[in-house]
């Protein structure tokens, strides 16, 4: 764990703690009445550890003796991609209550976890990532009998984070982690060979790979167009993969798919006029469908389809993988295959990529569900 002194604070529309020195030792320190609050900001370091919490440590005395305190912690994650003000993402609270120690003005230290209420490494359920700016407002709240009235004295405040010393990328959150990954395992700490770009691309093609196989699928609703019988499905669904199915206003009214379009234009010759599509097929962008639709319908076809998600950047709005955090190995499998595949020169580099491709392969199986979960024996073996 490593910590960061919080050098300065900011007021707010409260009253704020007021500055003094210890007569003895000269120390400067903050006294914190009743509902007193501050507040500081913290940049999140390029080495952070994706997943860990922060913590603020409070060095503080007391005057009273045995007497019951409690501070109240409130974290706001501030990045670009999230709305500011919003108090459904990225805002949590924590309080700790605790007595003061039994001698006067014994200084004493005190923790309090400012994240992961949640989950792990979160804010209010978003994961923090490397380059996150968190806003944090500290307060004296009240505590329960019998409450301390006098001021409290606090010495030093201190934000505790983890860090790792292997981190190389600047890349943020997760895809820094896998970036890293790549570089332990090839044994590569700089970008002589594999760069950060190269690993970046890799994962972008194993993101693309997973969309092929219709890892990511989801509904898009196209209204319908009395007498249209064909629709430019790219205009309205530019990320589509495969469509797996069709349905007209209800999803119990599915529509059969025609396997060829010769099929569909000799099925569509024997319905006359307009009606509810019964038949669909698709053409190259083009989503063709019999008969076509008698009036408009603003809910119309319900398309069922796998679809490709954003490309990732290192970035500071970078976008997390599209994979739960356990498979984030199976992208650095995939990124050290595709680079010992580049590396095929150089001895045992083939061997190294047939590992790494059959330990993708397992990874994605698994991913994609085509792997059986273990079983127990209810009979132990002997």
């Amino acid at each position: 764990m490593d910590y960061v002194s919080v050098e300065s604070l900011l007021p707010l529309s409260n009253p704020a703690p007021s500055h003094a020195y210890d007569p003895v030792s000269a120390a400067a320190y903050t006294e914190w009445q009743l509902l007193d609050e501050a507040m500081f900001y913290l940049a999140i370091p390029n080495a952070y550890v994706p997943r860990s919490d922060l913590f603020l440590e409070i060095d503080e005395a007391s005057v009273s003796m045995s007497l019951n305190h409690a501070w109240e912690v409130a974290a706001t994650l501030l990045r670009p991609s999230l709305p500011v003000g919003s108090l459904d993402t990225g805002r949590q609270t924590a309080q700790l209550e605790y007595a003061s120690s039994d001698s006067s003005l014994q200084l004493s230290r005190r923790v309090i976890q400012a994240t992961g209420g949640e989950k792990p490494g979160c804010i209010g359920g978003e994961p923090m990532q490397s380059g996150d700016l968190l806003c944090l407002v500290l307060r004296r709240v009240p505590a329960a009998p019998p409450e301390d009235p006098l001021p409290l004295r606090v010495f030093n405040i201190k934000a505790g984070i983890q860090l790792s010393e292997t981190r190389v990328s600047d890349c943020p959150g997760r895809l820094g982690y896998i970036i890293d990954s790549v570089r332990d395992l090839f044994n590569e700490a700089s970008q002589g060979f594999i760069t950060d770009e190269f690993i970046l691309r890799s994962v972008n093609r194993c993101v693309r790979e997973l969309a092929q196989e219709g890892y990511w699928c989801r509904e898009t609703v196209i209204a319908a167009e009395a007498g249209v019988c064909n629709i430019d499905i790219r205009s309205v669904m530019p990320d589509l993969q495969d469509i797996h199915q069709v349905c007209f206003q209800r999803p119990e009214q599915i529509m059969e798919c025609v396997g060829s379009f010769r099929e569909f234009t000799s099925l569509r010759c024997t319905i006359p006029g307009a009606g509810r599509p019964q038949f669909y097929t698709v053409q190259g962008n083009t989503l063709y469908v019999s008969p076509p639709p008698s009036e408009d319908a603003e809910a119309g076809f319900i398309v069922f389809h796998s679809y490709l998600p954003p490309e990732i950047h290192c970035t500071a709005q970078a976008v997390e993988p599209p994979v739960p955090p356990a498979y984030d190995p199976m992208l650095a499998r995939y990124a050290l295959k595709e680079a010992f595949l580049r590396d095929r020169s150089s001895p045992e580099a083939d061997a190294k990529f047939q590992q790494y491709s059959a330990m993708y392969e397992e990874d994605k199986q698994r991913l994609l569900g085509e792997i059986a979960p273990p079983t127990v024996s209810l009979r132990p073996s002997r």
